[in-house]
């Protein structure tokens, strides 16, 4: 009696960044092709990060997802995060800033702009209270 086969016929994927600064593009790789898909293309609409406290945020997603181009409108989710990184991030605050933000307050401002008046709101009680 042959034992059925297609648990351990499974075809495997392999991710490989492949990031081009112009269009900030992650693309996969089929096992035995050369030819790239694309998994993610940022629009157009790039802007800058403009203060110091946006910049933080922007290195911090350029370390922990390996996209050279963040702009402060772009989705932290649509760029390839996940909860896992999030929480790695939300403790880089707690560590580097002293700010308080809860992860739900990460994944509600998924965007740097939204994010930075979110950890400013939490800076200032934290200020008052001291």
């Amino acid at each position: 009696v042959p034992l059925p086969t297609y648990p351990f016929q499974r075809q495997r994927y392999w991710v490989a960044r492949r990031v081009e600064a112009a269009t900030a593009t992650l693309q996969w790789v089929l096992p035995g092709s050369d030819e790239p898909s694309v998994a993610h293309a940022a629009p157009d609409n790039h802007v800058a990060p403009r203060d110091e406290l946006e910049l933080f945020v922007a290195d911090l997603w350029r370390q922990h997802l390996g996209i050279e181009r963040i702009g402060i409108d772009d989705d932290f989710f649509a760029l390839g995060g996940n909860s896992m990184i999030a929480t790695q991030i939300v403790t880089r605050f707690k560590d580097a800033l002293q700010v308080d933000l809860k992860l739900q307050q990460f994944m509600q401002n998924s965007t740097i702009r939204a994010l930075t008046a979110a950890l400013e709101a939490a800076e200032a009680p934290a200020v008052a209270a001291q």
